[in-house]
């Protein structure tokens, strides 16, 4: 928490926004928050920088980095290439996605890049089927070598394939200006979403 108050508090920061992580998440404030992730804000709220189980997560992820650096070292890598999910993208609207792995590149601050591997099987709600990308995850400060993987992949593979829709005429209405999506009241909101509450 301590960390997101102090970006939070930046004189560089303009315009209007909550100082602190409290007060995005104070009484009267409008937030939405997925009910799965209510635990997570409440433990952030709760928690320090000081902890012990803070101070557990920082000497994982930096084993981790250890073993990310000798293994690219050992096997002489100049990048390692994973699936990004473990499984098919969810419906919208579905609570959450099982299955990233575009955590390990997040966690590490290792550079990576997404590119297109291809196409699950063909469904009546997917036509062409379902994108399916791989990660590519390089050494910091790597990220030209990266791009070049990547280009030289997709000049092989040439998988790309745009979507059904994308061969349609679609009419489109000229606006003047962004539209604003404001709901009407609560009850436009699920009651699964309640807006500004934490359970």
């Amino acid at each position: 928490m301590q960390e997101v108050d102090k970006y939070l508090s930046r004189a560089s920061l303009k315009g209007q926004h909550p100082e602190t992580l409290r007060d995005l998440y104070s009484e009267g404030s409008s937030f939405l928050v997925l009910p799965q992730q209510y635990g997570f804000i409440k433990a952030v709220l709760e928690g320090s920088t000081h902890d012990f189980e803070y101070e557990a997560v920082l000497n994982n992820i930096q084993d981790l980095i250890t073993h990310l650096h000798a293994t690219f070292a050992e096997s002489r890598l100049d990048a390692i290439i994973y699936p990004q999910q473990k499984n098919l993208p969810v419906r919208i609207g579905s609570a959450t996605q099982h299955g990233r792995n575009g955590i390990l590149a997040g966690v590490t601050g290792f550079p990576s890049l997404a590119l297109p591997a291809g196409f699950s099987q063909a469904t009546d709600s997917a036509p062409i089927g379902i994108p399916i990308g791989l990660e590519l995850m390089g050494l910091p400060w790597t990220e030209a070598k990266l791009l070049q993987i990547a280009h030289d992949i997709q000049a092989l593979t040439q998988i790309r394939k745009p979507p059904v829709w994308a061969t349609r005429h679609i009419p489109v209405r000229d606006y003047a200006a962004v539209p604003s999506m404001m709901p009407k009241d609560s009850n436009s909101i699920p009651s699964a979403y309640p807006l500004g509450v934490l359970l």
